[in-house]
């Protein structure tokens, strides 16, 4: 039987390919994802798992209307454990992460996530991030939450240069909110978030508002946030994914040309993270 030597520069180019092919097959996050949506770990099945720090209503309905609002099956869900793994940072355009309890997302990141957070919003160059309700707390600079910490301000990741005021309204339900650039009321589901304050009275540098609550004075519901590296971050205190659970006479008209129908605040919300 005939032997053919295989040169060590040969060998050595079949174990690269053989680890990537391995790397692309096992990884967590797919090669082709644009948009990641948080959510709590993943099963056997690979399906997100509803016990955790993100609020399942809220991923699932942020995973459905990124899909077939941006038309693209590159929509993942990203387990909150993965945020430890680099790889998702530049596999990712848009980051979106749903709302929840802030103080148990806070317990549920480990330093190497919030690092890797950081990274990504900051400075990826114009990297897209949506933060939801307990997410939009998370990112910003304090939060003062009545019952909690002892009343006193509760320092957070301090991405968003904007301080947290909790709760916005004592009921959890249907809200509205004044759009500031369209002059247009748009109604949204509260569940127990906050509204936002501008630091010192005024409006930081890359930092413009993007809704009002019209029943909270001077309460800031949402925010659009540009910043240096082109990157841009769009917080919001109330749910507008999840208009479903106000009364239906509420939930808007039917954005055209997009089925089913949209939320126009989730729509007008997705239009200000388009690359």
């Amino acid at each position: 039987m005939a032997h053919f030597p295989i040169s060590k520069t040969i060998l050595m180019r079949l174990v690269y390919l053989l680890l990537f092919i391995s790397f692309v097959l096992f990884s967590p996050f797919p090669v082709t994802a644009d948009i990641a949506v948080l959510c709590n770990r993943l099963s056997e099945e690979g399906l997100p798992e509803d016990r955790g720090p993100f609020y399942a209503p809220s991923f699932k309905a942020l995973h459905t209307y990124s899909r077939q609002y941006f038309d693209t099956d590159s929509v993942v869900y990203l387990p909150v454990d993965a945020l430890e793994e680099e790889v998702w940072i530049s596999r990712t355009t848009l980051l979106v992460m749903p709302g929840g309890p802030t103080s148990t997302m806070e317990e549920n990141l480990s330093e190497k996530a919030r690092q890797n957070l950081q990274k990504y919003i900051t400075e990826k160059e114009e990297s897209r991030t949506l933060a939801i309700c307990g997410s939009a707390t998370l990112l910003s600079t304090t939060t003062t939450y009545e019952g909690l910490h002892d009343g006193r301000p509760k320092e957070r990741l301090g991405i968003l240069p904007m301080n947290a005021i909790g709760p916005a309204f004592e009921e959890k339900g249907s809200v509205s909110v004044h759009l500031e650039a369209t002059d247009t009321i748009h109604f949204s589901h509260y569940y127990g978030g906050c509204y936002f304050t501008l630091p010192g009275g005024k409006v930081p540098d890359g930092l413009s508002v993007l809704g009002h609550y019209r029943d909270v004075p001077g309460g800031i519901e949402s925010v659009v946030y540009n910043l240096d590296s082109g990157g841009r971050i769009i917080a919001c205190q109330s749910h507008p994914e999840l208009v479903e659970a106000c009364p239906e006479e509420k939930r808007g008209g039917e954005e055209e040309g997009r089925a089913p129908t949209f939320p126009p605040y989730m729509a007008h919300i997705f239009s200000l993270l388009q690359p």
